[in-house]
């Protein structure tokens, strides 16, 4: 049995006033960003490859997934 690869990493996302808002017949434009964007990525390699990815809206930092911010690292069990 080989070894199993993991490795982490979080991302803040800067949003732009660019994007059309979706939901409406006509199109309506965003004006600045209220929360912190941010987008975290756990991939697990091994026979086969898994990613999960969640974004999320909000200000609270301490979630499982993304204290590893910007933190990579492969693991060799």
């Amino acid at each position: 049995m080989e070894g199993i690869k993991a490795s982490a990493a979080a991302a803040k996302v800067q949003a732009d006033d660019s994007m059309v808002i979706g939901g409406s017949i006509l199109p309506h434009y965003a004006s600045g960003q209220e929360g912190k964007l941010r987008a975290c990525a756990v991939v697990l390699e091994g026979e086969e490859k898994l990613c999960l990815v969640s974004c999320d809206v909000g200000t609270r930092s301490s979630a499982p997934a993304c204290r590893m911010r910007s933190y990579r690292r492969w693991i060799k069990l």
